[in-house]
């Protein structure tokens, strides 16, 4: 995934923090908007940790495969439930890292969330 279409995953995952907002809906990506405002304004200092929950935890943690732990992906990027973030790495390019805790990493948390959920 290059940086647009990153780009425009969390302008869309914020796009619907918004609308749940303005629908009454608490959800995580309302949340976020909410946060997102507040440091905007300076209330805030940085956004809350991201929640894993059980489900991703089995669904995307190390598996492993004669004595190694072999991380899983999600859309090209590595799933690291440890050090949570997401990896992308390209043979010629710099690796790309992206926490769970930035909002790019929020975004493609809710999408694989969300596709797990399903």
């Amino acid at each position: 995934m290059n940086k647009a279409a990153l780009k425009k995953l969390t302008a869309e995952y914020l796009q619907k923090g918004k609308a749940e907002y303005e629908a009454g809906k608490l959800t995580y990506a309302a949340h976020d908007y909410i946060d997102l405002r507040a440091i905007e304004v300076g209330y805030k200092d940085a956004l809350d940790e991201v929640v894993v929950c059980e489900s991703c935890q089995q669904a995307y943690g190390p598996e492993e495969i004669n004595g190694v732990r072999k991380l899983k992906a999600y859309k090209g990027y590595t799933v690291d439930l440890r050090l949570r973030e997401f990896r992308e790495m390209k043979y010629g390019k710099l690796p790309q890292f992206i926490p769970f805790d930035s909002l790019e990493g929020r975004a493609l948390h809710s999408l694989m969330h969300g596709e797990l959920m399903r």
